[in-house]
């Protein structure tokens, strides 16, 4: 994306391609299909910003697959299986809509701020995410793209955020703060948070080996 345009670089030889070429509209967050057959990006050549797809040769005309947004648009990320969009708005909310236009979901609301970090699983069957919690803390989700339904998968106590699951799908790794050392502040003399962020790994099925058992050398 630049300039306002979305454009189609080769990494060696080959042509750019403008693939909007729209002088009046902001074309901004583009995002590769896997497959690389298909573009999405977001757009406000409407009066408002929605997501639109095309292919990535620029063949066919862009299609405008989400509607009915008033408020600005981030991050579209395409399920592995290219079927669906996972992409949050500035209300905080995630959405989840078909390649086609068709069963645009929210999927969450964000009580707290605005942090997208949602991340599909390898089968395109779930979206994990993090939402803010009643005391600020943030905790990790993850949504069932067939039922509807969401799980809460950690607890209170941490803030856990930026989800990924591993590429077999039987462990979801993330990021936490634990704060396990306080400090006395200079300032007020009194205690203050030590924030520590480490990785950390969940495991899905139980079968899944843990990636951070301990090894004999």
């Amino acid at each position: 994306a630049a300039r306002g345009d979305i454009f189609s670089i080769p990494v060696e030889k080959g042509v750019i391609r403008n693939l909007t070429g729209s002088s009046g509209a902001h074309d901004r967050e583009v995002a590769w299909s896997p497959r690389g057959d298909h573009v999405a990006w977001i757009s406000d050549i409407s009066g408002e910003e929605e997501l639109y797809i095309r292919d990535s040769l620029g063949r066919d005309a862009p299609v405008k697959v989400s509607s009915g947004f008033t408020t600005r648009l981030y991050q579209p990320l395409w399920s592995p299986d290219g079927n669906k969009l996972a992409f949050g708005d500035a209300d905080a909310r995630i959405h989840v809509v078909g390649k086609d236009g068709k069963n645009q979901t929210l999927v969450d609301d964000d009580s707290g701020f605005m942090q997208h970090d949602y991340s599909w699983s390898p089968d395109s069957k779930w979206l994990a995410y993090s939402m803010t919690d009643s005391n600020g803390y943030r905790s990790i989700y993850i949504w069932d793209s067939e039922s509807g339904r969401k799980h809460r998968v950690t607890g209170p106590m941490f803030s856990e955020y930026n989800p990924v699951f591993s590429n077999s799908g039987t462990q979801l790794f993330y990021l936490s703060d634990r704060m396990f050392s306080p400090q006395l502040g200079a300032i007020e003399w009194n205690y203050v948070a030590s924030r520590n962020t480490g990785l950390y790994a969940m495991m899905l099925t139980k079968d899944a080996e843990n990636p951070f058992a301990p090894q004999n050398v």
